[in-house]
């Protein structure tokens, strides 16, 4: 990760103006609209799991906020502060932190519309959750100790060697369901469960030499020059898949094939 950061009450260093100027054209773009009237004050580099994007800190109005921005120019989310959102997102957020620490909230905004991620401090540990536009839980952190004992020990059963790095609780019209991030030989898996605690599917990172000789090929097909990011194998239901990220000139496509390589699905730009 590389920074560069500034005190907010200097006007901003030669290097940060020279960095913002070598970024791509888009990202650029993107930085000084959000910019706007206020004050730049750092931005870090971020690379994670080959996927590049940028921490931009911001001063305005005397408030310090931060965004990000995708190595596209896509704005990924924005910081905002309680007085600034809707009534019912506002008071949802109110409630639901109850006597904690509230913590900082990113607004982002995709295809399924506005969310509001919010970051929970106290009794000594951090949570975060998400509301919709409406004030809507759509999911929450939580801990392997808050749920039921046979859940955690389904849970245990399931992660084997690998090391639980995070718990999330999500809400749809078909009630609760669990994803379980685990990290195990420096590789990621997820195990989802419902509500029961009944594990509904998996998905893991693996090599591209894991991977069917007919998946392989066909990811060949597709690379094209461009840098393989990710390959993971899921399963759901008993059928297994894989999905597989690409990034070709700064743009990142995801596809999902089947065990037979048949192309299932893509999408990005």
């Amino acid at each position: 990760m590389a920074a560069c950061a500034f005190p907010t009450n200097a006007a901003p260093p030669p290097r940060l103006e020279r960095m913002l100027e070598r970024l791509p054209a888009p990202v650029k773009q993107t930085i000084r609209a959000q910019v706007a009237d206020g004050k730049l004050s750092a931005i870090d580099r971020d690379n994670e799991d080959g996927r590049v994007s940028y921490d931009v800190e911001m001063v305005r109005a005397g408030r310090t906020r931060s965004f990000t921005v995708s190595d596209e120019g896509d704005l990924i989310d924005t910081e905002v502060f309680l007085d600034e959102l809707p009534p019912a997102v506002r008071e949802a957020i109110r409630k639901k932190v109850g006597g904690a620490t509230l913590g900082e909230i990113d607004r982002s905004v995709d295809g399924d519309g506005t969310s509001y991620e919010v970051e929970v401090l106290g009794g000594g540990t951090n949570r975060s959750f998400t509301v919709d536009a409406n004030g809507k839980l759509t999911d929450e952190d939580v801990f392997l100790s808050e749920l039921p004992a046979d859940f955690q020990a389904g849970i245990r059963k399931e992660a084997g060697g690998g090391t639980i790095d995070g718990i999330t609780r999500s809400f749809d019209d078909d009630g609760a369901s669990y994803d379980v991030d685990l990290v195990e030989n420096g590789r990621r898996r997820t195990l989802t469960f419902d509500a029961k605690g009944t594990l509904l599917g998996k998905e893991e990172e693996i090599a591209l030499s894991d991977a069917p000789e007919p998946v392989q090929k066909e990811i060949q097909t597709h690379l094209a020059g461009g840098k393989l990011v990710a390959v993971s194998r899921v399963t759901e239901t008993g059928l297994v898949s894989f999905d597989f990220d690409i990034r070709q000139r700064g743009k990142v496509k995801s596809y999902t094939v089947g065990e037979d390589g048949r192309l299932i699905s893509s999408e990005g730009k």
